[in-house]
């Protein structure tokens, strides 16, 4: 008989999202979203940068929740579904305000860091990672506003 769940697991580097069963996944590749349930072949795919993953818990799809993605890559094997990601959250804690103030401090870090940067005096890594953060921090703010957040 075939299984009616597929065990799904979502990670960041610092931290476990999600680990548990799930009766479908909707998936955001990097060439559009996909969907999948128990039994799916074997898929391997980037995520897209601000995609939203969305794990039902029950059949009647009625039992969901959804995660923010940034960078990542998705597989599928057997009936295990796994979802690594550079950066993650789960849309219902994103606190649109919150993210606005980050974001608005994140931009003058990176300001400065270019500053100092254009005076050869910067590091390269720092600027890019506070660029990264920055791109983090505006995809939940667009996240928030488009959900009225």
């Amino acid at each position: 008989m075939a299984q009616s769940t597929i065990h799904c697991t979502v990670a960041v580097p610092n931290r476990q999202l999600f680990d548990g069963e799930v009766y479908y996944a909707s998936v955001p590749g990097s060439e559009g979203q996909f969907g999948v349930l128990p039994g799916h072949e074997l898929i391997m795919s980037l995520t897209k940068k601000g995609g939203v993953c969305t794990l039902y818990r029950d059949e009647a799809h009625t039992d969901a929740f959804e995660i923010l993605l940034y960078d990542g890559i998705a597989q599928m094997i057997g009936n295990e579904l796994t979802i690594l990601g550079r950066l993650g959250k789960w849309c219902s804690r994103i606190n649109g305000e919150e993210m606005r103030e980050r974001l608005a401090a994140q931009k003058q870090l990176v300001e400065q860091l270019e500053a100092d940067q254009a005076a050869e005096n910067g590091d390269k890594a720092k600027l890019e990672e506070a660029k990264y953060r920055m791109n983090w921090y505006e995809i939940q703010v667009e996240w928030a506003q488009k959900n009225n957040k």
